[in-house]
């Protein structure tokens, strides 16, 4: 995936909205955007997917570390923080990308249909979104941790 944003520029201020809105209404935590050339690399993350059909092919990715998907989990559940990776953290990440998609495909050309999330998490491992041409990677700070979101939009 090449790291551009010609095409998906017009997305950005949409999507910083989405993840500032649900992080702030959903997990009662402010975020902000961390605007560098450099690019955070995770050591053990933790990437709930969704991906879009249909009009516009792509895919939304957010993508953090277990400790802030920990806090998230228990945020989201109203349970004890979880200290391990478990079904709770799984669908908490899949629910939090759900809901940005969700809320971005109102954005997106009228025709545009959304998969059910995944997860993927491990320390060594490759996610790479078929037939995606551009994707442009947007990092956050927050008062639990930093992450990112990554749109992709694939060629037709």
């Amino acid at each position: 995936m090449s790291q551009t944003t010609t095409e998906l520029h017009h997305y950005k201020d949409t999507a910083t909205t989405v993840v500032q809105e649900i992080f702030s209404t959903m997990l009662g935590t402010q975020v902000t955007p961390f605007e560098s050339s450099e690019v955070r690399e995770l050591s053990h993350p933790v990437v709930g997917a969704v991906y879009f059909a249909g009009n516009w092919k792509g895919a939304v990715l957010l993508e953090c570390e277990r400790p802030l998907s920990f806090a998230l989990t228990a945020q989201l559940m109203s349970i004890k923080q979880p200290d391990s990776l478990d079904d709770d953290v799984r669908d908490t990440m899949g629910e939090i990308v759900n809901m940005i998609a969700g809320n971005l495909k109102s954005s997106l050309p009228s025709g545009t249909h959304l998969s059910m999330p995944s997860v993927v998490e491990g320390s060594q491992f490759t996610l790479r979104v078929c037939g995606g041409n551009e994707s442009m990677r947007m990092d956050f700070d927050s008062s639990r941790g930093p992450f990112s979101l990554t749109l992709v939009e694939m060629a037709d």
